[in-house]
């Protein structure tokens, strides 16, 4: 008999080690998924290192989203629910709160609808520190 027999059943069981080992170190494509965030309740997403680029391009996508004639908004004041209200921009860009004059919004974000709006309530000496969130609830546009 050849002098290899014997020594193959004995070099079988470190090679399937070997072979675990390498697998059980590799991640998965599971393992590589987006992370939940657990602290957060309403269980959001953690993004991965690699995804900077990507939520970089998703926020500057959000930036150029622009409001229109007939988008339909809720707007909220926080501290202050008598001024939060459901509104439709007219065919002009305009909305028009209560308290305030009517507010151009065509070709503005959300987030500078907010500022303009915040802005309005502190001239008019109606809210002291207002934070205003504006939801842009339906695009039309």
């Amino acid at each position: 008999m050849n002098s290899s027999t014997p020594l193959l059943p004995t070099l079988r069981f470190p090679l399937l080690q070997t072979i675990v080992l390498v697998l059980s170190l590799v991640p998965s494509a599971r393992a590589q998924g987006p992370e939940v965030n657990l602290a957060d309740d309403r269980g959001t997403v953690s993004p991965r290192p690699g995804d900077q680029l990507s939520n970089r391009k998703t926020n500057d996508q959000s930036r150029k989203l622009s409001i229109g004639p007939g988008d339909e908004l809720d707007i909220s004041v926080y501290g202050v629910p008598e001024l939060s209200q459901h509104v439709r921009v007219d065919t002009s860009g305009d909305i028009h709160l209560l308290l305030i004059a009517p507010t151009h919004v065509e070709g503005l974000s959300s987030e500078e609808a907010q500022t303009v709006i915040e802005k309005q309530l502190v001239e008019g000496k109606f809210v002291k520190n207002p934070q205003v969130t504006v939801f842009l609830k339906e695009f039309t546009n």
